[in-house]
């Protein structure tokens, strides 16, 4: 067989969902000193709402031991095109963790920051 591979209509779904997937590493043991704390986000920078996204959620995950630590399924999550997931902080030199889970509306982080505020 030549030329690129084809897909059953079936598969479609998941090759496209496969390709949308987006993960970011954060090696707190390098994060300077003078950071206390990281807010993270889902935006949505279409402005396309989380009704009409399929499948979709977003995790945090603990690289070193697999483990889950929060996770928010965005799917039906209203006509919100952003979330304010989670937050790590430094507290007496470690890294703590608190899930949020709080629905947003704006396309950028700059759009998030009045949600992100009360959280710092």
């Amino acid at each position: 067989m030549t030329g690129p591979p084809r897909l059953r209509p079936e598969d479609r779904a998941d090759f496209v969902a496969m390709l949308h997937h987006e993960s970011i590493l954060v090696d707190l043991a390098r994060v300077p000193a003078h950071i206390d704390q990281i807010v993270f986000t889902v935006n949505s920078f279409t402005g396309q709402t989380f009704t009409e996204v399929q499948n979709a959620f977003c995790r945090l995950v603990d690289e070193s031991t697999g483990a889950e630590l929060a996770r928010h399924t965005l799917t039906g999550g209203g006509h919100h095109t952003a979330q304010i997931m989670a937050k790590v902080h430094r507290t007496g030199g470690t890294w703590q963790m608190k899930a949020i889970g709080e629905p947003a509306t704006g396309r950028t982080f700059q759009d998030l920051l009045p949600s992100i505020a009360p959280h710092l």
